[in-house]
């Protein structure tokens, strides 16, 4: 069963949880014993009807008798005039009984329908309709045995009887309701006392404890003398004792918030954080920050073939080699993986160019691990602040985007950053975004170019060509088919294709010729 959601106002304090869940259930409980105790008062609204019926039937019989035996008319209106203004009387008939069997109204009275709402209507047409008729065979004595001289026939009103029985409901549930109310109020009041006010006392010296409290010698928590045995005093116990291990573990944590647990690098969030810092320390000097990012070339090769102990021992040494080729007011981290970055303050180009030099001559030599020679190439992309972006973010990305060039052409080892870059990231990740909606909004289409038979001259296949309609204009594969490839979208593209060329020979029927069609791939 899914729990119940508080919203955050009294999610966040169990003393309004508390209050919420006693005063909900109390609720629940009253309007349970309601809807029970509902039943047994419509029984006995029923009851009434039926019983009012009954004694309407008993004081009017007598006189209703003697009308229909006499066929005395005003007698009879002066018996039925009595009855239709009785409460909740709605109609009221005599009716005398003929020679032959047959019978004839003698008089019939009857009062307006109340105009009542729709909960009323829906509980007399539901409750009240089938009790709310009643008849009673008119009889004389004559010469010593009981005659049936006719009938008398009373309605009254369902819309009054359930008007009554909603009236008495809503008493009975406006009761129901206090009392389940002043219950809850009580229950939260013991539990106020007993529970939410030492929780309380308890959250608020533990809010008291700072990352910089933790440093002093006296850090524990005093456990209230009311609590020393309980729940609450067992609770405070337990913190103490895990402050005690946070102490111990304290120093361990700080190394590892900032540090990279295999090489002792600075992690990502150090070394962006210091670059943030020289970047603002640039600022007011008008110096130069050089960013470079380096990913390992054949580092998951090693991975695989080699093991991750292996791979892990690689790392520490290439971690190792360029700190030997930086100053002291350079700054490398790894950043995770087989990536790492570097942070050179500078005042122009020039010794960033000499820095990445002697890192491609570094890591390209072999590193002698456990009898395997192993050659590390690097493939490095530079951004420099603040031509190429004015925050740590920023430069890491255009750094990154610059390495992927590098990485394209195997013969280039570094790349310097160019907007060029970025703009075609942008330009494929939108083209990338529109490609994935173009099935579904019909923009691809397939051009059938015809293939004939040089020796024959005639016709003999076609090949199918995919082209795209894109904002007006015809993007020819060239241009999309990479990015298809590269995000996925070539399978779904593909099969389309080859849907299309098969519908293409279905409508052709017995006059078809074979249609070639170019399968990625990937696809394959």
């Amino acid at each position: 069963m899914p729990m119940m959601k508080f919203p955050g106002y009294i999610a966040r304090s169990i003393g309004l949880m508390q209050a919420a869940l006693l005063l909900l259930s109390s609720i629940v409980i009253g309007l349970s014993l309601s809807a029970w105790d509902m039943r047994s008062t419509l029984a006995e609204q029923r009851r009434e009807v039926v019983l009012h019926t009954q004694q309407i039937l008993n004081l009017a019989e007598a006189s209703a008798s003697r009308a229909a035996w006499a066929l005395d008319l005003e007698l009879a209106r002066e018996v039925v005039s009595g009855i239709i203004d009785q409460p909740g009387v709605m109609a009221v008939e005599i009716r005398v009984l003929l020679q032959g069997g047959a019978d004839e109204r003698l008089v019939r009275l009857e009062n307006p329908l109340p105009e009542t709402d729709a909960l009323v209507s829906w509980a007399a047409r539901r409750y009240f309709v089938e009790v709310s008729q009643r008849s009673r065979q008119l009889s004389v004595s004559n010469q010593g045995r009981s005659e049936i001289v006719g009938m008398i026939n009373v309605e009254l009103s369902p819309q009054f009887a359930a008007s009554s029985f909603i009236s008495r409901v809503y008493n009975r549930l406006s009761v129901s309701l206090i009392e389940a109310f002043l219950i809850g109020l009580v229950l939260l009041c013991l539990a106020q006392w007993l529970v939410t006010a030492p929780l309380r006392r308890a959250a608020a010296t533990i809010a008291q404890i700072g990352p910089e409290s933790l440093d002093d010698t006296n850090y524990s928590l005093t456990i209230p003398r009311l609590h020393q045995s309980d729940e609450i005093g067992q609770l405070l116990d337990h913190t103490n004792k895990l402050l005690d291990r946070l102490m111990d573990s304290r120093k361990e944590l700080r190394r590892l918030a900032t540090r990279d647990p295999l090489t002792n690098l600075p992690n990502r969030t150090l070394i962006q954080e210091h670059l943030a810092t020289l970047l603002a320390s640039a600022d007011r000097s008008s110096r130069h920050v050089a960013v470079i990012f380096i990913d390992l070339d054949r580092f998951k090769k090693v991975n695989d073939s080699l093991g991750h102990d292996i791979g892990d021992r690689l790392l520490q040494r290439v971690a190792i080699t360029l700190l030997g080729q930086l100053r002291e007011e350079d700054s490398v981290g790894r950043l995770g993986g087989d990536e790492f970055l570097i942070v050179l303050p500078v005042e122009n180009i020039k010794p960033v160019i000499a820095v990445v030099r002697r890192i491609v001559d570094a890591l390209s030599l072999p590193f002698q691990i456990e009898g395997h020679n192993l050659r590390s190439n690097a493939s490095l992309g530079i951004a420099i602040y603040p031509e190429d972006g004015d925050s740590a973010e920023v430069l890491m990305r255009n750094a990154d985007l610059a390495m992927y060039k590098a990485k394209s052409n195997p013969a280039v080892k570094w790349h310097l950053f160019s907007e060029d870059m970025s703009q075609a990231v942008d330009f494929g990740m939108a083209m990338e975004s529109a490609l994935a909606g173009a099935i579904e909004r019909d923009e691809l289409e397939i051009h059938l170019q015809p293939q004939f038979d040089a020796v024959h001259l005639k016709l003999c296949a076609s090949e199918a060509l995919l082209r795209w309609k894109y904002n007006g204009r015809s993007i020819p594969p060239t241009e999309f088919i990479e990015i298809a490839e590269t995000s996925g979208l070539i399978l779904e593209i593909g099969e389309w294709v080859i849907g299309e060329a098969c519908k293409t020979l279905r409508r052709w029927g017995d006059t078809a010729l074979p249609i070639s069609v170019n399968v990625s791939g990937r696809q394959l």
